[in-house]
């Protein structure tokens, strides 16, 4: 005999509203790291709010692994409500899903290297958004830049994109002599001078300089300390 879900609420004591919150915090926590991330973004940050959310969000996370423990326990000791885990677990599943990416670009996004835990890379970023130390370098032996070059080749791949429609997107106009030509263009010209700070904010993997500062699109190597392009990134390939 399952638990009745009012009964079920109840006895978790708060935790499941925690849960629900949770699920709910992360979904705009991600949403907030995602415009943050982008090479508008940062821009009009407020760093410090950024970096004080990221904190009140993962100093709650204890208490929610706690309560979901225990709803699952319950769930399996007694059974389901009609059967079906609460909806709130599974949206907290996804929503941390979606964070955890989130954070892990924004962590790439500030020079650092993620980690693949979610805890973990929200408190790196928070560190990088506070000006703090830098973070430890990946893992991997046979692939330790892998994460950031991945970061680098989403630039590059904005970068091409953009000079690749809005020549086209401009001469479109031309043709049709459309009034917004000019417009365009301008938002064409802002949009590559945008494009062309974010890219150059990349950081050396290895000596967390800017990687180039001269080449922005493909810079064979860094400027500083040597680095080749894409190297560390899997073993046998260095160059695209």
């Amino acid at each position: 005999m399952s638990v009745d879900p009012v009964a079920l609420r109840i006895r978790m004591e708060g935790g499941l509203e925690a849960i629900e919150a949770a699920g709910a915090d992360a979904r705009a926590l991600a949403k907030k790291l995602r415009r943050a991330g982008g090479p508008l973004g940062w821009l009009w940050l407020d760093r410090a709010g950024l970096a004080d959310r990221i904190r009140s969000f993962t100093r709650e996370q204890a208490r929610v692994d706690e309560a979901t423990v225990r709803l699952e326990r319950m769930g399996a000791a007694e059974g389901w409500p009609d059967g079906r885990a609460p909806r709130c677990l599974e949206d907290l599943r996804l929503s941390r899903e979606k964070l955890a990416r989130a954070a892990t670009r924004t962590c790439l996004g500030l020079g650092g290297s993620p980690s693949g835990a979610l805890v973990e890379d929200l408190a790196r970023v928070e560190a990088q958004l506070r000006g703090g130390p830098e973070v430890v370098e990946a893992v991997d032996p046979a692939a330790p830049y892998a994460a950031q070059w991945r970061s680098f080749r989403a630039r590059r791949r904005v970068g091409v994109l953009l000079n690749l429609v809005g020549p086209a997107w401009i001469a479109a106009l031309n043709i049709t002599v459309s009034s917004g030509v000019a417009t365009a263009f301008i938002g064409w010209l802002v949009a590559n001078y945008l494009w062309a700070g974010w890219m150059g904010r990349f950081t050396c993997p290895r000596c967390r300089q800017p990687f180039s500062e001269r080449t922005l699109l493909s810079p064979a190597h860094c400027d500083h300390c040597g680095l080749v392009r894409y190297e560390g990134d899997r073993p046998r390939r260095l160059r695209a």
